[in-house]
């Protein structure tokens, strides 16, 4: 690396070291559904339910299907104001963003697990077959996508990201090549499966800037359980307005 793109290394890791957040990796562990499932992180099964709490319908009535819920706990990037977050989803080709029906989040800010109640599925059979959800042990820092830096960042870095553009070099290979090796020893890279952090978005963001936005949860087709279900082809999005607390669900292919 020259000492040019050293320097400009340095500076843009001063500007953007306190946009750094950090993620909890996802591991998918197939394995026989435990007695005590709906205590634990998974995908497929049952979900945890308290008294009160009714399966999610489709204003026709129609069941929205479980898929996951994530327990939050000791290295687990979900806000603290989320004890237990649950993710249903029809898998009908119908539903791809919050524009469209087929999809409820459960958030449980705090949990009183003496008023569990197993709730009954109305009909259909899972989406996916059961998986217990894992997490790494060391959390990956993650930034926002080179775009969205281009897009919304302070004037320091437009200003570094020019002099990287004045050397002839192309943003993307100094971003991707130098600055990401330069500032982390790991790397986040794109496409994980992943709690906390930033969205790995693909050509878009769908306007959910980095700074308005929080990823409660990203899944990725890239791990072979995933795929094999055929739920999805890419990345699903889950987000939460920082300001109003609204959620967001996006599918990108």
């Amino acid at each position: 690396m020259s000492s040019k793109v050293n320097e400009l290394c340095t500076a843009l890791e001063k500007e953007l070291k306190p946009l750094i957040k950090k993620a909890s990796l996802m591991k998918f562990i197939e394995c026989e559904i435990p007695e005590d499932s709906h205590f634990k992180s998974h995908i497929g099964g049952q979900p945890y339910f308290e008294k009160g709490v009714e399966w999610p319908t489709t204003s026709d009535g129609t069941e929205i299907q479980f898929f996951l819920q994530i327990f939050n706990g000791d290295g687990i990037m979900l806000p603290e104001d989320v004890s237990l977050i649950q993710f249903f989803y029809n898998n009908d080709g119908m539903c791809v963003s919050s524009e469209d029906e087929g999809w409820f989040v459960k958030i449980y800010k705090t949990l009183n697990k003496d008023d569990f109640v197993f709730v009954e599925k109305l009909g259909e059979d899972a989406i996916i077959d059961y998986c217990q959800i894992d997490f790494e042990v060391e959390t990956m820092p993650s930034l926002p996508t080179l775009e969205q830096l281009e897009e919304d960042s302070p004037e320091e870095v437009q200003e570094i990201l020019e002099k990287v553009e004045d050397l002839g070099m192309d943003i993307d290979d100094f971003f991707d090549k130098h600055f990401l090796p330069f500032v982390f020893s790991k790397l986040d890279f794109t496409g994980h499966s992943k709690v906390g952090g930033y969205a790995d978005w693909v050509d878009t963001d769908y306007g959910r800037a980095y700074d308005k936005y929080e990823l409660l949860f990203q899944i990725s087709d890239n791990n072979e359980y995933i795929r094999s279900a055929n739920v999805w082809h890419g990345l699903l999005y889950l987000l939460r307005n920082t300001e109003t607390g609204d959620l967001f669900f996006e599918m990108a292919h």
